[in-house]
């Protein structure tokens, strides 16, 4: 009828790889500390048990932190999958609200989490903190922003698609849309497809937002700091350094249509590639600028080239 776990210790180490992980879960070297549990109702058929987590509490020994896990539903853990509704996930600075189910063919999967585990979440209006995700894909450890999210989400770590997703960032910055990455937990090799439905944004907003790069932040120039309100259209397809865009993007300075495309992969091409053509309507120069004059500029540019020495444009 009840079950309560209090300073539970598990460890599980597997002495055929000899060299655990310094920064992440290790699925294969497992040690996990003070272990609060509280559980009732619990049945047990097979590999299959059902019941009612109360609380769950718990430290790995990579640092990540299990603050809270619980759900007022009925759930079910087995051999093939778990599955909890509404269930409520506390970590380090991260408050999640979801329904989720973890599929797999055997617990051995784990060891393989990022492409054996199939994951379906539902979340609700919920918190993320992305530098928390820095367990799973060190690369977000540069992250350290807090987004309020909400939308479905499933797939496998390494391959998976977040549809009909939508977040929003400090007070002017929201996102809907479709995002599929393949690829993870090495971002540098991941391949991205997104979908932008609507996405509204300042330029306060976006160049405060960190990301792994080596500046850490989006690169905006500083003329565009004028941009006081924007609406963002538009998809994206490709690798961090090999991609195709094409957007549309009204602003309070003057709208943007903009396609183009870089191929900066150097097992592919010894320099950069890159293309653009641009259509921009009723550009307020002299905001951008910071002129004296009024200077409404509307006007249409193409470039293509390859590293920086050759280039052929036309305006």
């Amino acid at each position: 009828d009840e079950l309560n776990l209090t300073r539970g210790h598990f460890v599980f180490w597997n002495q055929n790889k000899d060299n655990p992980e310094k920064l992440g879960m290790d699925y294969a070297h497992l040690d996990i500390d003070s272990i609060y549990l509280s559980a009732s109702k619990l049945s047990f058929n097979g590999d299959t048990i059902v019941g009612f987590m109360h609380d769950l509490r718990a430290e790995d020994k990579s640092g990540f932190v299990l603050r809270e896990f619980n759900s007022p539903s009925m759930f079910l853990v087995s051999s093939k999958g778990f599955d909890f509704k509404h269930l409520k996930i506390k970590t380090h600075a991260t408050n999640l609200d979801l329904d989720l189910q973890f599929l797999y063919n055997d617990y051995s999967d784990y060891n393989k989490f990022v492409d054996s585990i199939y994951i379906i979440a539902n979340i609700y209006p919920s918190q993320l903190t992305l530098s928390d995700l820095k367990y799973f894909s060190a690369a977000m450890g540069k992250m350290p922003d807090t987004l309020q999210i909400e939308g479905l989400i499933n797939g496998f770590v390494r391959d998976f698609v977040a549809k009909d997703f939508s977040f929003s960032f400090k007070d002017s910055t929201s996102f809907l849309g479709t995002i599929k990455m393949r690829g993870l937990p090495k971002f540098s090799d991941t391949h991205i497809v997104g979908d932008v439905k609507k996405m509204t944004f300042t330029y306060q907003d976006i160049s405060e937002f960190a990301i792994p790069s080596p500046t850490g932040k989006i690169p905006i120039p500083e003329m565009l700091a004028s941009v006081k309100e924007a609406v963002f259209s538009g998809n994206y397809n490709g690798f961090p350094n090999k991609f195709n865009t094409k957007f549309n993007l009204l602003t309070n300075v003057g709208n943007i249509y903009f396609e183009g495309a870089l191929n900066n992969d150097t097992n592919i091409v010894k320099k950069p590639a890159y293309f653009y053509a641009m259509h921009a309507n009723n550009v307020n120069v002299k905001e951008i600028l910071g002129l004296k004059d009024e200077l409404m500029v509307t006007f249409a540019s193409e470039m293509s080239g390859e590293g920086l020495n050759r280039k052929n444009a036309d305006f």
